[in-house]
């Protein structure tokens, strides 16, 4: 085993400015999903009727009830701008995971549950910060340990919201061969197979190589690019789809932050 420096799990506690970047990284991802999300209730958006027929709710009182849940994701991904409050973190984590649940609920497949690791990763690694940011106060205190955890979050998120994307394309959804067919690519059902194959392939490699050289950059970009397809396809509301994900991003960007610092390696 390649031994570290005694210094390593308490770099952390000394690098107010890693700490800065990696609470403003894992805010701007819940945010931005909060305010994407929200704004798509504001509009009323069509797609969210089959997850109020879930409950029995018809489609008028759900037309009502969508700007109401919009204006509340808005201010929650606001408030998440201001403060970290553990109350505020733990609705956050509970409302990601209730709506990506509602997806399989509806009949769209599990595959829509794991793509949403993205919205539900970030609050369960912000509620670790919270944890990390109290035990630094106590003694015997191990930022390495910590960070790990985090890390660890990110990373599985990061696994499942590429391994769900990859599942949705082998199940032939209709707006991701719309989207995929608007940058000309093919969208047979045996393109739309290896597609899927190679994200779930992707999402792997991230799993259990996480720090091979490139490949969280390659991430980044390759989800920045297949997520705004939407509003250069749709219509200058489908921006908020493209918002919505901003922890797809977010992720690999606080992965290379995380491994840019850290000497050690974190696929164990």
């Amino acid at each position: 085993m390649i031994s570290r420096p005694a210094h390593i799990d308490t770099v952390y506690a000394d690098d107010g400015l890693f700490m800065h970047r990696l609470k403003w990284a894992l805010r701007i991802a819940i945010s931005g999903c909060f305010i994407g999300h929200g704004m798509w209730g504001l509009v009323c958006k069509p797609g969210w009727l089959p997850f109020f027929h879930v409950f029995g709710i018809g489609d008028d009182v759900a037309v009502s009830l969508m700007p109401l849940i919009g204006a509340f994701d808005i201010v929650v991904g606001i408030a998440v701008l201001f403060t970290t409050n553990r109350y505020l973190i733990f609705w956050t984590i509970f409302w990601t995971v209730f709506t990506a649940l509602l997806r399989p609920l509806a009949g769209m497949g599990f595959a829509e549950f794991l793509e949403r690791g993205g919205n539900y990763g970030p609050p369960v690694a912000m509620l670790l910060f919270i944890g990390m940011e109290q035990a630094s106060r106590l003694s015997g205190y191990d930022a390495g340990k910590h960070i790990r955890r985090i890390e660890q979050v990110l990373r599985f998120s990061l696994f499942l919201l590429l391994a769900g994307h990859g599942g949705i394309a082998i199940a032939q959804q209709v707006v991701l061969i719309k989207n995929l067919d608007f940058i000309s690519f093919p969208v047979d059902r045996s393109s739309l197979l290896l597609f899927g194959a190679f994200e779930i392939a992707l999402g792997l490699v991230v799993l259990f190589f996480p720090r091979l050289k490139g490949l969280m950059w390659f991430v980044l970009f390759f989800k920045l690019f297949i997520e705004s397809i939407y509003p250069l396809r749709g219509t200058a509301y489908d921006i908020f789809e493209t918002v919505e994900r901003m922890g797809d991003y977010i992720i690999p960007l606080a992965l290379i932050h995380i491994y840019h610092t850290y000497d050690r390696s974190f696929s164990s």
